[in-house]
Parts: structure tokens; C-alpha cells; sequence
């Protein structure tokens, strides 16, 4: 009898296995509508109820319902046309033993959406502005869409477009369009009012990209990495570079994400028209690092150095142009020598030629081999002195700047730095030359 009681407290004293958390819920569908979406799952047997995720965007996942549900769907309203959301769903057993999550496929609300954009307004060309309008505008033009704006006459505001290179001005634009950009200048400050149908935030949108430049945006409400279009474009990429180009306080800058509402130029460089998917990946904003994506090369990789060269005038500028040696530079892609964006007349460019080359004018010059002179030239800006600068990103090679026109020399090693006069928005061309040791 005493060895029996003492089995049985043994027996009390161990501890109970853990119960066996329930299985997770199958989703069987999911769908988004008019400011909603829905969510529904196979019952979980032994489960007494389920728990209701929304991914938020610093990627968690918070619960929705306060009380385990009943039912085995979830209907929620008032969310964000255009917005891409995520969910997932949990089974809970009498114990309050949670289930792992199923997620549901990202899900974005279909319907009417606005934003309204503010325009500061001036009469320089630096007072341009490239935006895009995620919107389907129902094949609204110009006229419709901005019809509540002073009358056009090209001196209180203005707008274009572009289309096999050549640009178009209100009347001509016979649609406003997602996944497309427009050049807006206004005299004074401006707001415009964008609105329309959103487009599927959950689905690939397509564009069709005409040789050379292009004016592009995101059409959906969400940013997208660059990397990530030319990934799911593995028949285009090689025909376009890893960067697209942002207008902004007078000079272009590169970029690595379309930002909604922001407008981009890209260039492409295939002989005819090329159809490019831009996929439905959200984003967070970045801001493009040329060390990123080009891997500038280290002073140890076989002598390869990288110059940075910007030019400035006051109001104009022009700060993304590369001049080096990269090892593996002529196989890395027209990346590593980028076109120079198209600039309006009294825009500062900086670019690049080659000798050979006929009406190419780029931006970064890289080359694989060992080089002695690059050709430079700076063109437009609006005030008489242009301030031409340069940074040593990797390397210490011995470089020399010759004012062609001036017959002046700068020790590039000695100086961060050189001023000179323009007369006209005529080309002011440089020689950059390494200097043997």
C-alpha cells in the first residue's frame, strides 16, 4: 500500500507534457475590394476560436480582434485604396495554445483615390517639378484633369510630357496616365489635385519604355526599388542602367526607388520600343549610395580609384558624374557609364565624351583599363561663375584638370576645387588627366 501511494505522488509531482499547440489554418481565399478586404480559412479542429493579424509597416504583426473569433473569415473595411496589406490568422484551443500564423497574399483595396500635390511655384527652370499621378484618370487629358487651374497661356504654369523624345505640351497630352511622368511649372505657389481609380497594388503593372530617355513613376501608392524591376526584367535590364534620375533643387540626382507621386527619368538603351513590368513589391524609401550598387573599387583592386565631380552655379547644379578605373568595368553593363539626363536650356549639365563617339554624352565615365585623359564638359547654368568640384572616393591617383579655353592647370591633388567664367550656355571643355608617377 505504501509503495502504491508513493507511485501516485511521484505520479502528481512530475510535470504535464506540454500541450500540443493546433494546427495552423489553411487559408482558402483571400480578396480585396472597395476600401476592404477578406480573409477565409478551413476550421481547425479542437480549436476554439481564432486570432487576426495586420502587418504594419515596420513589418510586426498586430492583432486585430480582442476576443478570439468565431467564424473562420475576417472582413475588414475603411482601409486605404491602392494601400498593399498583409494578414495573417492563428488557431487558439481551450488551453490558449496559439497555432503558427498563416499570411495571407498581400492584398490591396481597389477603388477612388486622391493626393494632393504642392507646387511652390517660380519662373526658373530649377522650378520644375517631375511628378507622376497613380491614378487612372478614366483617359482624362490635360485639359480635363487640370481644368480648374488658371487658363494656359504657358506663363502662369506649365506642362509636358514626353513621347519618342519629343516633348508634348497640355493640349497634345491626350491622356494622364499611372506609371508615366510629367514635367509642372507654375508661377506662383499651386496646388494640384490629383484623383482617380487606384491602380491593383497587388498585381504587376506594365509600361512600354521608347528608346532612350523616359519619363517613368511608380503607379502605385507604394515606393519600389529599381533593383527589384530590373530583377523581374531579366530580358531588359541589361539595356538599362542601376540607376533612374530625380529632378530636384535644380539639378538631377540618381536614385534607386520610384517614390509615388515622384517622377523619374530612365534611359534605355535598346533600339526599340521595351515593355518593362514593374512589380508589386513595396519598398522603403532609400536614398541611392553609389558605393551600393556599383561597389566603387578599393585602392588595393589591381590600381582601380573613382573621382566624384560636381558643378554648381548657385542655382543650378549637377552632382552625380564619376570619372575612374574599375577592373571588370566594361563588363559590369553601361552602368558604370551612365547617360547624362537631358537638361532644359539654362540647366548646368557636367558630362563625359569619348573621342569616336558621335552624340554620347555621359554622366559617369569608368573604364576597365588603365586611361590617361577623360574629356569633360560643363554646359548651361544661369550665372557667370560655375564652380567646378571633385572628391576623392577611392584611390589617390595623381590627376591634373586643364581648362582647355583658359589654357589654365589644376593640381586636382592640391585643390577641392576650381572657379571659372561663362559667357554664354556655350560648352566649356575640360581635360582631366592622371599624371604618371
Amino acid at each position: 500500500m505504501k509503495r502504491l501511494l508513493a507511485a501516485a505522488v511521484i505520479i502528481l509531482l512530475m510535470p504535464h507534457a506540454p500541450a500540443a499547440a493546433p494546427a495552423p489554418p489553411a487559408i482558402i481565399r483571400s480578396e480585396s475590394g472597395e476600401s476592404s478586404a477578406r480573409v477565409e480559412w478551413h476550421a481547425v479542429s479542437g480549436s476554439e476560436g481564432y486570432n487576426f493579424y495586420l502587418k504594419t509597416a515596420d513589418g510586426r504583426f498586430s492583432k486585430i480582434n480582442q476576443k478570439p473569433l468565431r467564424d473562420t473569415f475576417a472582413r475588414l473595411t475603411g482601409l486605404t485604396n491602392g494601400q498593399p496589406y498583409t494578414f495573417a490568422v492563428t488557431a487558439i484551443d481551450a488551453g490558449g495554445n496559439e497555432s503558427p500564423a498563416s499570411l495571407s497574399r498581400m492584398l490591396a483595396p481597389n477603388g477612388y483615390g486622391y493626393n494632393t500635390l504642392s507646387v511652390k511655384g517660380g519662373g526658373k527652370a530649377a522650378d520644375y517639378v517631375l511628378f507622376t499621378v497613380p491614378y487612372f484618370t478614366g483617359g482624362k487629358s490635360a485639359q480635363e484633369m487640370f481644368g480648374y487651374l488658371p487658363r494656359y497661356d504657358g506663363v502662369q504654369w506649365r506642362i509636358f510630357s514626353m513621347e519618342q523624345q519629343q516633348y508634348k505640351e497640355f493640349t497634345a497630352i491626350t491622356s494622364i496616365e499611372p506609371g508615366k511622368a510629367y514635367w509642372f511649372i507654375a508661377a506662383k505657389k499651386t496646388d494640384l489635385f490629383l484623383s482617380g481609380k487606384t491602380a491593383d497594388g497587388a498585381v504587376p503593372f506594365h509600361v512600354r519604355l521608347n528608346r532612350g530617355w523616359n519619363l517613368i513613376g511608380s503607379p502605385f501608392l507604394y515606393p519600389v526599388e529599381w533593383r527589384e524591376i530590373l530583377a523581374h526584367n531579366p530580358g531588359a535590364a541589361p539595356y538599362l542602367g542601376l540607376m533612374i534620375w530625380e529632378f530636384s533643387g535644380g539639378g538631377y540626382e540618381k536614385s534607386d526607388t520610384l517614390l509615388p507621386f515622384h517622377g523619374y527619368m530612365i534611359f534605355s538603351a535598346y533600339d526599340d520600343d521595351l515593355d518593362l513590368t514593374i512589380p508589386p513589391t513595396p519598398a522603403s524609401p532609400k536614398i541611392f549610395e553609389e558605393q551600393n550598387p556599383l561597389a566603387v573599387p578599393h585602392p588595393t583592386d589591381a590600381g582601380g580609384w573613382l573621382i566624384k565631380l560636381s558643378a554648381s552655379d548657385g542655382s543650378y547644379r549637377d552632382t552625380d558624374n564619376y570619372l575612374g578605373i574599375m577592373p571588370g568595368a566594361e563588363t559590369a553593363g553601361e552602368s558604370f557609364s551612365a547617360a547624362e539626363p537631358p537638361a532644359w536650356p539654362q540647366h548646368l549639365s557636367v558630362y563625359f565624351v569619348r573621342k569616336n563617339e558621335t552624340g554620347i554624352r555621359r554622366s559617369s565615365d569608368i573604364r576597365q583599363n588603365a586611361s590617361n585623359s577623360w574629356i569633360t564638359v560643363v554646359q548651361g547654368g544661369e550665372n557667370r561663375k560655375v564652380t567646378l568640384s571633385w572628391k576623392m572616393v577611392s584611390g589617390n591617383p595623381q590627376m591634373t584638370l586643364i581648362d582647355i579655353k583658359e589654357n589654365r592647370r589644376i593640381d586636382m591633388n592640391l585643390n577641392s576645387s576650381y572657379v571659372f567664367s561663362r559667357t554664354s550656355t556655350a560648352a566649356h571643355k575640360f581635360i582631366i588627366t592622371k599624371n604618371s608617377r
